[in-house]
């Protein structure tokens, strides 16, 4: 009938405009937000964003040669701002579609509602080592963030002037009243290491856990207190809460021994050339020292697009791939992979033998303390570098130090 065919011309005519318009739409560039939070600076400084940046872009970089309408737009935050600098973009909409974090802060945007949970890939899950699973992991065994790197908190020293680093704690009290400059974080997070090797961990893993402390298990948190304090009358022996700074007077010779991550390696080898030297920290007599490394963790946000979100994806998946991990490993030497299908050639690198020295015999002996000490928010963290900090500067005294450390576990207990 002719108004049939009429009606059914219409019809066709309304369809192509539609077809044409997903084309079209699907043509558009796909425009990915990331942002970065960067190391536990206070303030993001020209280096630490050039290092960040470049990093990121070494990544996206290849992926968009090969996906030419995906843009990439980077912002990068200091580690203590990300939280909140993302929570006013999510106020508005405008959150990021990817978000570069440690596995802590991972955890905590996924329980704040600023991202999503990971779709349920058994591929990523596979090729991810099954210990870091627990790290990144909700109640409901949902991936809060896919892990994508691991890096590694060490001792830094000039060859020069230490020829062997301490493998034990108290050597490096030992070596700072023989001349050499010493210096340790301020920050609590990056001096948790010293609660291992001191002994203190599983008294104060029973304070994060809710239960009550034996006279003898209070000690040992005294000890370690009274242990930093001592360290900090020694003359050559100081506290700086400041990484870049510690990295910056190792390089210039004003220091011979810090504590450092992985991360750092690339700026202290550009600077101290054949003269640096890492190790694992130095253990106690009887116990390992305990670690903070740092898990890069890649977040999905809650604002994206059904294309940014399958951009996303896409994304992670090139990053995980064991021949693009292998080989940003192998240029920089400041990583572990997060793929467990990748060999460490441990043989022909000191660095890397270093790190898989940290990771094998003390992370693993005490990884299971960090379940409990990962509930705190990290307010909880801040006030305890002032509590350290109040220790070291003499204002208080370790009973006082311990009883307040105690006070803020039980306290903030969630």
């Amino acid at each position: 009938m002719p108004w049939f065919r009429i009606l059914s011309a219409a019809n066709a005519a309304v369809l192509g405009i539609l077809i044409s318009g997903c084309s079209v739409i699907n043509q558009l560039p796909v425009v990915l937000f990331i942002a970065f939070g960067v190391n536990n600076e206070t303030e993001i400084t020209i280096e630490n964003k050039q290092r960040a940046e470049q990093r990121l872009k070494r990544i996206t970089n290849v992926y968009t040669r090969s996906n030419p309408n995906v843009k990439v737009q980077i912002a990068i935050y200091p580690t203590k701002h990300l939280i909140n600098e993302i929570r006013k973009r999510s106020d508005v909409n405008l959150g990021p579609d990817l978000i570069i974090s440690n596995s802590y802060q991972a955890n905590e945007l996924l329980s704040l509602g600023l991202t999503t949970t990971v779709p349920n890939d058994q591929d990523i899950r596979d090729s991810i080592f099954q210990d870091l699973i627990p790290y990144v992991s909700n109640e409901r065994g949902e991936l809060s963030a896919v892990p994508t790197a691991i890096f590694i908190q060490l001792a830094c020293f000039n060859r020069d002037t230490i020829k062997t680093p301490p493998k034990q704690i108290n050597e490096l009290l030992e070596i700072s009243a023989a001349g050499d400059n010493v210096a340790l974080s301020g920050e609590s997070l990056q001096l948790l290491w010293t609660m291992g090797s001191l002994g203190a961990l599983p008294a104060i893993n029973k304070v994060a856990l809710g239960e009550t402390l034996e006279k003898h298990e209070y000690l040992t948190i005294n000890r370690w207190m009274q242990w930093l304090q001592l360290a900090s009358k020694q003359q050559k022996f100081k506290y700086l809460r400041n990484q870049s700074l510690m990295r910056d007077q190792l390089i210039s010779g004003e220091l011979d021994w810090i504590t450092c991550t992985s991360e750092d390696i690339k700026t202290l080898r550009k600077g101290m050339g054949s003269k640096l030297g890492v190790a694992p920290l130095p253990n106690g007599a009887k116990n390992t020292a305990w670690p903070t490394n740092t898990l890069r963790t890649l977040s999905l946000g809650k604002d994206s697009s059904q294309r940014q979100r399958k951009a996303a994806l896409e994304l992670i998946n090139f990053i995980m791939s064991p021949i693009l991990q292998r080989r940003l490993m192998l240029e920089s030497q400041d990583f572990l992979p997060s793929n467990r299908n990748i060999k460490i050639p441990t043989e022909s690198s000191f660095i890397l033998n270093a790190m898989i020295t940290s990771v094998s015999e003390q992370s693993s002996k005490n990884d299971h303390y960090w379940n409990s000490l990962s509930r705190y928010p990290m307010s909880t963290f801040n006030n305890l570098t002032i509590i350290l900090a109040n220790l070291v500067d003499g204002l208080i005294i370790p009973t006082e130090a311990t009883e307040q450390l105690v006070e803020l576990l039980r306290r903030d207990h969630q």
